[in-house]
């Protein structure tokens, strides 16, 4: 999506396109100041009620509930780019339009090289861009027949795909508004000729999109706002199969997409979109989310739980009698005990997904010695603490506390028979190697303890401790 990286301080015109600098003042406000008053029939009315010069805010998803035209319009667009029309509504719905009165008319740009414009008699002042905002003229834009409205907001939200100092801005905006306008109508229906105004037009979104048609779902979700994804989550059998970009997608993203689904990484992205349906459901449909669908990796149970304090009794019910809980006392330490260790050129290699469990966020091997232990309860045991207080009231809690899958997890047993079993070019590597399991196997634990602790009350506390055979660690 552009709107991280929006471009400031942009006059529109609808008939004309061209670029000003515009200030705004800034700061908390002032202790005084002054109102004004109007006579209307000889009876003072303050200027603030009676006055076109105010602004009735929309929000661009306002203009968008409202504006058939725009929403048929951006479907014709996504019939031949779904991946740009895609960006144009998020531009949309990223703006504030400031509905209000006649606008001051702003100068001509003086750049070279201008086709010529209409007599400048003829042109008046529609719409201004000003950063995330957009101020509309209402008398002109309601007076537009559908198609030019429509047009209208495209033309506001294609400000933020060209550069400032582009050369012939105005020009190439109205070109691309024009070109637009063409697809709509349906005069063009080639994606090539479309492409070729947008780069022609400096249009700074990718022309990539046939290297992601096979990936459109994915994409689409990876991108998506809570309830575009949230409905997607619910329409597919298999949720995690909405994930699943490879370098090269990613690589033909828009660079502020790329960087967002990089940055927060797609299976993240899928289990907060799951998290946020699972708190958003009730009944039915949550049964839906937790059994209903086919999962290979995530266990929705186990996110459920990580949302539990925000749950309803009825939604937790229903997760704790869920099959997706069952299965999660069964196999809910796997992550853990299947995480890897490896013998490097000189020293021992901790995988991705072991240095996970520490204070680490890598996506590729590391030295074990520079796993850092734990300050928090890592990804792969945030569904636990919630487990345990919950089994600890219904007095079952010895299902975990006398599970050796949970010390062999958390103990790092696994890890530790798999250095038992190397061969360490450095004879001491060992001897140091499994000091640091050790540390992050008890870091593993004190983090656990400080999650439950956050859950319940000092007495529980204790209580559950008793259970646990640290020992056994």
């Amino acid at each position: 999506m552009k709107t991280k990286r929006r471009i400031l301080n942009v006059v529109a015109g609808v008939m004309l396109s061209f670029a000003a600098v515009a200030s705004e003042n800034s700061g908390g406000g002032v202790r005084g100041g002054s109102g004004h008053v109007v006579d209307v029939n000889a009876t003072p009315y303050l200027l603030d009620l009676v006055t076109r010069a105010v602004c009735d805010w929309q929000s661009g998803e306002e203009i968008l509930e409202n504006s058939p035209a725009l929403d048929e319009a951006l479907a014709r667009i996504s019939s031949v780019d779904w991946y740009f029309a895609n960006g144009l509504e998020k531009e949309i719905k990223a703006l504030a339009f400031c509905m209000t009165g006649p606008l001051y008319s702003q100068p001509l740009p003086l750049q070279g090289g201008s086709a010529v414009l209409p007599p400048e008699q003829n042109i008046r002042q529609a719409g201004i861009r000003v950063g995330d905002r957009a101020y509309v003229d209402s008398d002109i834009y309601m007076s537009m027949n559908a198609h030019n409205r429509a047009m209208f907001i495209i033309h506001e939200v294609l400000h933020s795909y060209l550069a400032m100092n582009q050369f012939d801005r105005a020009l190439k905006l109205r070109s691309m508004v024009k070109t637009l306008s063409n697809v709509v109508t349906g005069s063009i229906r080639s994606r090539s000729k479309l492409h070729s105004a947008m780069v022609n037009n400096g249009i700074e979104f990718p022309t990539t999109v046939g290297s992601l048609d096979a990936k459109r779902a994915q994409v689409l979700f990876l991108i998506g706002d809570e309830m575009e994804q949230t409905a997607m989550i619910f329409a597919t059998r298999q949720p995690e199969a909405l994930i699943g970009l490879s370098e090269r997608d990613l690589a033909n993203l828009a660079p502020w997409d790329r960087n967002y689904v990089t940055k927060r990484g797609q299976a993240y992205i899928l289990e907060q979109a799951i998290r946020t349906a699972i708190e958003n459901s009730f009944e039915a449909d949550l049964e839906q989310l937790l059994d209903g669908k086919e999962y290979l990796r995530l266990n929705p149970a186990a996110i459920a739980l990580g949302s539990f304090g925000v749950l309803s009794p009825e939604q937790k019910v229903i997760v704790l009698s869920s099959e997706s809980y069952r299965r999660l006392l069964g196999e809910g330490f796997s992550d853990v005990i299947e995480a890897e260790l490896s013998s490097g050129e000189t020293l021992v290699m901790a995988s991705a997904s072991l240095a996970s469990l520490g204070a680490n966020a890598v996506t590729s091997a590391v030295p074990l010695l520079d796993v850092t232990p734990a300050k928090k309860l890592p990804a792969a045991l945030q569904w636990l603490p919630v487990l345990m207080v919950s089994l600890h009231a219904e007095g079952q809690l010895t299902s975990v506390t006398e599970n050796a899958e949970f010390y062999r997890a958390l103990g790092l047993k696994s890890q530790r028979a798999q250095l038992a079993g190397m061969s360490t070019v450095i004879a001491r590597e060992k001897e140091i190697a499994e000091a640091r399991l050790q540390l992050v196997s008890k870091a593993l634990v004190k983090t656990l303890l400080d999650a439950i602790a956050e859950q319940t009350d000092t007495e529980t506390l204790a209580d559950i401790k008793k259970l646990i055979k640290f020992e056994q660690f």
